[in-house]
């Protein structure tokens, strides 16, 4: 622990906090984004759109923290993490929850009638990875916590890996009307990119930990 201790300069351990605060964004999008899936079924069109909205101003706050980490990353002369590790860490969970909020919109863009169980389970995965993320976010400063937040990622993105080939088989295999295929396709693949970019997060961490352990 007193590896990363030593390099967190606490004059500028604002950066810290940003990083804080966006992994707290991600979750907070992640969590409305699961509620959407798990009740969608049952939603009528006005409470999808109301929640669909919710989504969409988690994410402008994401940017909101996205642009204070650049604007403070470019008036900083000493950094406590390398500038592109801050960079990387802060701009990988803007991308996620831009990811999310896609995915949020097209399912009213697409005028999606029912989601499978499958899509559920793949959001369930990815709001567990930003859970995970989140926690290793807060205590990026504890090695054992961090080593362990990336083992899981790398194993949630296997599962992710494998639910995606046993959707792409059962849609493709399953479905005639191609209009439903092209949308249920775009979906996964959103949500798929979405757990590799968890995955790429824990990497980025990872490094950090062999750089400054």
């Amino acid at each position: 622990m007193a590896g990363i201790l030593d390099f967190l300069l606490p004059k500028e351990k604002k950066f810290l906090y940003m990083l804080q605060t966006q992994s707290d964004t991600l979750l907070e999008g992640a969590n409305e984004f699961r509620l959407l899936v798990s009740y969608f079924n049952k939603l009528k069109k006005e409470e999808r759109k109301e929640r669909v909205n919710r989504i969409k101003d988690i994410e402008h706050k994401g940017d909101t923290v996205m642009g204070e980490i650049i604007d403070s990353l470019h008036d900083t002369f000493i950094t406590p993490l390398d500038r592109e590790d801050i960079y990387s860490l802060a701009g990988g969970m803007d991308d996620i929850l831009d990811f999310i909020n896609e995915t949020a919109a097209m399912l009213l863009m697409y005028e999606v009638k029912k989601l499978p169980e499958n899509v559920k389970e793949y959001v369930r995965i990815l709001s567990t990875c930003c859970d995970i993320l989140r926690g290793a976010i807060h205590h990026i400063e504890e090695f054992g916590e961090v080593n362990k937040a990336v083992r899981d990622l790398h194993n949630l993105e296997v599962e992710a890996d494998a639910l995606f080939s046993r959707c792409m088989e059962e849609i493709f295999k399953g479905i005639d009307d191609v209009k439903e295929l092209i949308k249920l396709k775009d979906i996964y693949t959103l949500l798929e990119e979405a757990t590799n970019k968890c995955n790429r997060i824990g990497i980025i961490m990872g490094n950090i930990v062999v750089k400054h352990g």
